[in-house]
């Protein structure tokens, strides 16, 4: 007899977190850094509100999971609310059966309920295809990944440019909570009248800049940076990184690269936003992969 499945909406609940990690830790057990701590602050206390996805159980079991972030943004100049499409995991014994799609599409109908016009997403290779295929998202581009000397000159609280297609829009709330999350290592740089955010990477010496601000309250407790290498790693979207003439920024070689990172974008109420790379910013501050 097939074992039944039922689905239930998130709710953020200490139980569930757990069956969550049990749950994650099969499948990708080298992430060390999804724990209680991280999972609440990710699920439960974005000033935005709570996560917006549901869990598949077999026996009391979570063995699907689908979490999606509220995000604002500014789109075609607009402001919106929409989400980030966070955590997708399937246990290798229930893949094949639908699981994911609808595990996304009840997400997405408890997302258009709630007044949420959009969900955008960053990701790999392997899953690309099917939030394309299945889901109905449009594959944007990939993101870009530079290394070189000195910092990206892409103010988070600038918006002075020109209106983009799609921007994350930060204010003082959203920034403290992004700033600490937990397990975070960031370090910062004063850089004119503002600072420059970095995480260390895997490489020894070598910093990832998140974001550059304009100093403010957010950036009090993050301690400053001193460093003699002076290579940095800068992973998004931003056509002024590659046309400024001094920054000294070059895209690194595939070779180098891992699992490229494309931008995904689903439009809720199925509207053609005709999202353009060259009018998209999105940092690492934007999507949590430091």
């Amino acid at each position: 007899m097939e074992k039944q499945i039922i689905y239930h909406s998130i709710t953020g609940k200490k139980e569930e977190l757990l069956k969550t990690i049990g749950l994650v830790s099969k499948i990708w057990p080298w992430a060390k850094y999804f724990n209680e701590a991280y999972l609440n602050w990710e699920y439960n206390d974005n000033p935005l509100g709570r996560v917006i996805g549901y869990n598949a159980y077999c026996n009391e079991e979570i063995i699907g999971h689908y979490a999606a972030q509220p995000v604002e943004a500014l789109i075609n100049g607009n402001k919106e609310i929409g989400l980030l499409s966070l955590n997708t995991a399937v246990h290798s014994e229930f893949r094949g059966k639908g699981i994911f799609q609808k595990l996304a599409k009840e997400t997405f109908n408890a997302a258009i309920t709630n007044g949420y016009r959009f969900v955008y997403g960053v990701s790999n290779k392997n899953s690309t295809l099917p939030f394309v295929h299945s889901l109905g998202f449009n594959l944007i581009c990939p993101l870009d990944v530079k290394i070189g000397i000195g910092i990206v000159e892409s103010w988070v609280d600038d918006h002075k440019d020109a209106s983009p297609s799609f921007r994350r829009v930060w204010d003082n709330k959203t920034l403290s909570w992004r700033f600490n999350r937990p397990g975070n290592i960031y370090c910062r740089k004063s850089h004119g009248s503002g600072s420059i955010l970095f995480a260390p990477t895997s490489k020894y010496g070598i910093y990832t800049q998140i974001c550059a601000l304009r100093d403010n309250e957010t950036l009090k407790g993050i301690k400053k940076l001193w460093r003699i290498n002076p290579i940095s790693l800068w992973i998004g979207v931003d056509d002024t990184v590659s046309r400024a003439k001094k920054m000294f920024f070059y895209n690194l070689p595939d070779w180098f690269r891992p699992s490229p990172l494309n931008l995904i974008f689903k439009d809720l109420l199925g509207r053609d936003c005709a999202l353009k790379k060259e009018n998209i910013k999105i940092s690492l501050l934007d999507f949590d992969a430091y």
